[in-house]
């Protein structure tokens, strides 16, 4: 009898733990179906999360592969990642929040299953002994079967719900661990997303600043104008872009080598022209220089080495080598890209140029393997591999690719020079290369103002005398056209050649510009609205300056580097006064009348009087 009553003591106490539990079944399911409703929202907001990963992740693999990357693309992806990093934040916020909501429930689960584990179920037998108890069968109104019964039925369901409450409590828990999960692995992948786009802004921002140093030879130009005369007008401004444009020529031979014009004598005395020494920015490679060098017996790597400095030219043939090419897609160096580049005439090959056409190859592999996979870090002071290729334009910003399969002289010049190029510390250098120097490169300081360690400057000549009887694309070697040219046309004579009362224009424009820079904006052509050659004059007198009266003689002085330092004038007014070589080109260009031009800073006069 005692062990019975302790057996129904035990079933009583049980009864009073879990009846709760059974009793309130509708309150707690409830309670958690509100807690599974919140997860499962969650894991909705997840589940479009990680699809928005998927899309990012493409997206920045599909500008790091094809080079379409601008500056609105880093800066739309970059708030792509803010958004998604804001939304990440909001679910771990609802994660924390059921974290807490659930720690109430993971304490009753654990409680649950020790009890469970412990109890172990209660026995058939057991239950029958404790379905019988201290009650009488007339006392309970039961019989000793219906006892039983009822005994069973209880513990039966009781335990059934708390299997059920257990299997329901660890799914939630388990969901919210995964859960938990994916928010943490979306946000490493955002962290690793965020590097790749970092890393394509460095790129991006290199080529950029890439861009920046070579910009074409017209905008060039009217940046240099710029710089050197301040408060220039947007009118101004485009003034000299027609003016540029109207003269401006191939920056590089190309396929066929170009015309040579000479000028006519004057019909008019004294008659001055501005001649300019080598076109366009004199940087890098003479391609005319380096024809001239090959007819004088110059192997291609002597040619290059001529050219740059710090650098070593070698390099293995690899036939399967492939670059990108804006329209082309990816194309092999070797049999394809490379023979349809236009930079140099293959005819030259058979007039003692072959080695020239080498060095030009070279030159070109060389600069659409730096252009497509590396960049200058300006930071560092070295070329940085690209984390991803860039694809190489098809026109003169870059070099010019016209499809084409070109055969002979060059396609042997390919093949001898299969794999090589110019390295500076083991990556390909940007090979700068232009048509013309006018006997004297620059360094690319010089000229854009950043130097590079493989950039040299040199007397581009075969001797120390008169640069027009040994330099390399002078007259005696390259003969190039653009060596020494007289550009534009004065509306007024129909050629180059300018009336001294023109002449006399240009310095009292420098003489006013000279007192303030306020004044630039009157400086433009007489007929594009600038103000006409008295009201110069006139302004300068009010001002106390004396105009320069008429002109008597010009000299120019020079570095003894392809430099004009300063303009000498002799006039009515002035003797042997200095004007400042740089600045005198700059007023020059922006006042002259027509489309007259001096192109490099390399410059002199020529006087018929």
């Amino acid at each position: 009898m005692v062990k019975l009553k302790f057996w129904a003591l035990c079933l009583a106490t049980l009864l009073l733990f879990l009846l709760p539990v059974a009793v309130s079944k509708t309150s707690f399911a409830d309670e958690l179906s509100d807690i599974g409703k919140k997860i499962t929202k969650t894991e909705k907001k997840l589940g479009d999360l990680n699809d928005e990963k998927k899309e990012l992740e493409e997206k920045i693999e599909d500008l790091i592969k094809n080079l379409s990357a601008t500056e609105a693309d880093i800066t739309s992806v970059s708030q792509k990642i803010s958004s998604m990093e804001a939304k990440l934040s909001e679910i771990n916020k609802a994660l924390d929040e059921k974290k807490k909501e659930l720690s109430d429930k993971v304490a009753l689960r654990d409680k649950i299953v020790r009890f469970y584990y412990e109890r172990n179920a209660l026995s058939d037998f057991e239950i029958f002994l404790l379905s019988l108890g201290d009650l009488t069968e007339e006392e309970s109104g039961l019989s000793g079967f219906q006892r039983l019964s009822q005994a069973y039925a209880a513990n039966k369901v009781i335990t059934q719900n708390i299997i059920n409450t257990i299997v329901y409590l660890n799914g939630e828990i388990n969901q919210y661990e995964k859960d938990k999960k994916d928010a943490e692995d979306i946000k490493t992948s955002l962290d690793v997303q965020k590097q790749k786009l970092a890393q394509l802004k460095s790129n991006l921002a290199a080529a950029h600043a890439e861009a920046v140093e070579e910009l074409n030879s017209l905008e060039d130009e009217i940046k240099k104008v710029n710089d050197t005369l301040s408060e220039l007008s947007s009118k101004q401004q485009q003034l000299l872009r027609e003016k540029l444009g109207a003269t401006s020529e191939s920056s590089t031979v190309g396929d066929d080598e170009q015309s040579s014009s000479t000028l006519p004598k004057p019909s008019f005395k004294p008659a001055f022209a501005f001649f300019t020494y080598g076109y366009p920015h004199r940087v890098g490679a003479n391609q005319y220089g380096m024809y001239g060098r090959s007819k004088a017996g110059q192997n291609y790597k002597d040619i290059i080495k001529a050219y740059f400095k710090n650098v070593e030219i070698s390099g293995s043939c690899d036939k399967s080598k492939t670059i990108p090419v804006k329209g082309y897609g990816n194309l092999k160096l070797e049999d394809t890209y490379l023979l349809g580049i236009a930079e140099m005439p293959e005819a030259w090959g058979g007039k003692g140029g072959f080695e020239a056409l080498k060095a030009q190859v070279v030159l070109a592999r060389t600069y659409a393997l730096n252009y497509t996979g590396y960049y200058w870090d300006s930071k560092s002071g070295s070329l940085k591999k690209r984390s991803g290729s860039v694809s190489i334009c098809t026109t003169q910003s870059c070099q010019v690719y016209n499809g084409g399969k070109k055969g002979g002289y060059w396609k042997k010049a390919v093949e001898e020079t299969c794999g090589v190029t110019v390295k500076y510390n083991d990556a390909p250098i940007t090979a700068w290369y232009a048509s013309t120097s006018g006997g004297y490169t620059r360094t690319s300081g010089q000229v854009w103002g950043s130097e590079r360690p493989w950039s040299k400057g040199i007397r581009d000549a075969s001797c120390s005398g008169n640069i027009f009887d040994c330099a390399y694309d002078g007259p005696k070697y390259g003969n190039s056209p653009w060596f020494h040219k007289a550009w534009g046309v004065n509306k007024s004579t129909g050629n180059a050649w300018m009336k001294a009362s023109e002449v006399e224009d240009i310095f009292n424009a420098y003489l006013l510009s000279e007192k303030g820079s306020s004044y630039n904006k009157n400086l433009s052509p007489v007929d594009k609205g600038g103000w006409s050659s008295d009201k110069v004059k006139d302004k300068l007198e009010e001002l106390g300056v004396k105009p320069v009266g008429k002109v008597k003689n010009i000299s120019m002085k020079d570095d003894g580097a392809g430099f004009t330092t300063s303009v000498v004038l002799t006039s009515d007014n002035y003797s042997g006064k200095s004007f400042d070589g740089y600045k005198f080109k700059s007023v020059f260009n922006l006042r002259s009348p027509g489309t007259l031009i001096i192109w490099t800073s390399f410059y002199d006069v020529l006087v018929e009087d």
